[in-house]
């Protein structure tokens, strides 16, 4: 209906700690979604997300190595990975092959709030940039998540000041024209 191939999905949300317990279930879904996908021509994008099976570079790499190819490809999430406690590099490495899309946005270790691309510890400046210099076709997607936004006024001076600076309703306007400047300057960077 939406005349596209690429749909956005997720594994299932797993009770914390009981991963092996659920992963056959999980890859017998996934696997009855790519053979869906597969006689229907479309491209399952895994995403991180929190709390599922596949929300750490390790899982996603097992999903990865069960089904990746023409119609199961991850989207690799820099401030989901931060949130479940996952070195961001390490998941770039495991993943790098398998990466077709990427959600922009970032987010602060210390306590999970989500920041603009490069204010916080996702490394997403590095990790583009390694994209990139690796031949990376595809695209980014910008999740303005900040319509709470603290730290505000200390954008300039880096990611400590936004943990502790005031904090900031956003309209949705703001919060994505913040989240577009902030990527346009790491690319302007690069």
């Amino acid at each position: 209906m939406m005349e596209t191939k690429n749909i956005r999905i997720f594994s299932f949300y797993i009770p914390e700690g009981k991963n092996e317990v659920y992963r056959a279930q999980v890859f017998d879904r996934i696997g009855q979604f790519v053979d869906y996908a597969t006689a229907n021509d479309a491209v399952l994008l895994h995403e991180n997300e929190k709390g599922i099976y596949g929300e750490k570079a390790k899982e996603c790499r097992e999903l990865m190595d069960a089904f990746s190819g023409e119609h199961f490809k991850a989207i690799f999430d820099f401030a989901n990975f931060v949130q479940a406690g996952q070195d961001t590099l390490e998941a770039y490495e495991l993943l790098k092959d398998s990466i077709a899309y990427v959600h922009v946005k970032d987010a602060l270790a210390a306590n999970g709030n989500v920041v603009p691309a490069g204010m916080g510890d996702g490394n997403v400046a590095d990790i583009l940039k390694r994209l990139f210099e690796n031949g990376y076709e595809g695209f980014l997607s910008l999740e303005p998540h900040l319509f709470n936004f603290s730290g505000f006024a200390g954008l300039e001076k880096g990611k400590d000041a936004i943990a502790e600076g005031e904090t900031k309703v956003l309209s949705g306007f703001e919060a994505f024209s913040l989240a577009h400047e902030s990527l346009l300057r790491l690319l302007e960077k690069m």
